[in-house]
Protein backbone atom coordinates (compact mmCIF):
# COMPACT_ATOMS: atom_id res chain seq x y z
CA UNK A 1 0.00 0.00 0.00
CA UNK A 2 1.57 3.29 -1.08
CA UNK A 3 0.86 6.68 0.46
CA UNK A 4 0.87 10.05 -1.35
CA UNK A 5 4.68 10.25 -1.51
CA UNK A 6 5.08 6.78 -3.00
CA UNK A 7 6.73 5.20 0.04
CA UNK A 8 5.42 1.97 1.55
CA UNK A 9 3.29 2.34 4.62
CA UNK A 10 3.35 -0.41 7.23
CA UNK A 11 0.94 -0.98 10.07
CA UNK A 12 2.12 -0.74 13.67
CA UNK A 13 1.78 -4.53 13.95
CA UNK A 14 3.97 -5.08 10.89
CA UNK A 15 6.67 -2.75 12.25
CA UNK A 16 6.56 -4.45 15.65
CA UNK A 17 6.88 -7.89 14.04
CA UNK A 18 9.78 -6.72 11.87
CA UNK A 19 11.79 -5.30 14.75
CA UNK A 20 10.96 -8.29 16.94
CA UNK A 21 12.43 -10.49 14.22
CA UNK A 22 15.55 -8.33 14.07
CA UNK A 23 15.99 -8.60 17.84
CA UNK A 24 15.44 -12.35 17.77
CA UNK A 25 18.02 -12.76 15.01
CA UNK A 26 20.59 -10.67 16.89
CA UNK A 27 20.07 -12.76 20.03
CA UNK A 28 20.16 -16.02 18.08
CA UNK A 29 23.52 -15.07 16.58
CA UNK A 30 24.73 -13.82 20.00
CA UNK A 31 25.32 -10.27 18.73
CA UNK A 32 25.40 -7.13 20.84
CA UNK A 33 22.84 -4.47 19.92
CA UNK A 34 24.48 -1.01 19.60
CA UNK A 35 22.56 1.92 21.09
CA UNK A 36 23.09 5.58 20.26
CA UNK A 37 22.58 6.68 23.86
CA UNK A 38 21.95 5.38 27.37
CA UNK A 39 18.26 6.39 27.24
CA UNK A 40 17.61 4.01 24.33
CA UNK A 41 19.50 1.25 26.10
CA UNK A 42 17.38 1.68 29.23
CA UNK A 43 14.17 1.60 27.15
CA UNK A 44 15.35 -1.67 25.65
CA UNK A 45 16.02 -3.10 29.11
CA UNK A 46 12.55 -2.12 30.31
CA UNK A 47 10.97 -3.73 27.26
CA UNK A 48 13.03 -6.87 27.76
CA UNK A 49 11.90 -7.13 31.38
CA UNK A 50 8.25 -6.51 30.57
CA UNK A 51 8.35 -9.08 27.75
CA UNK A 52 9.31 -11.79 30.24
CA UNK A 53 5.87 -11.61 31.87
CA UNK A 54 4.04 -11.77 28.55
CA UNK A 55 6.23 -14.48 27.02
CA UNK A 56 5.73 -16.77 29.99
CA UNK A 57 2.10 -17.15 28.85
CA UNK A 58 3.04 -18.25 25.31
CA UNK A 59 2.77 -21.96 24.43
CA UNK A 60 6.05 -23.90 24.13
CA UNK A 61 7.55 -24.68 20.73
CA UNK A 62 6.40 -27.93 19.19
CA UNK A 63 9.03 -30.62 18.76
CA UNK A 64 10.03 -31.50 15.22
Amino acid sequence: MANKRGRRKYTAGQKKAYYSGMGYRAAYERKEIPFKNESNKESFRQGYRSAGKKVSKYPPLKSK
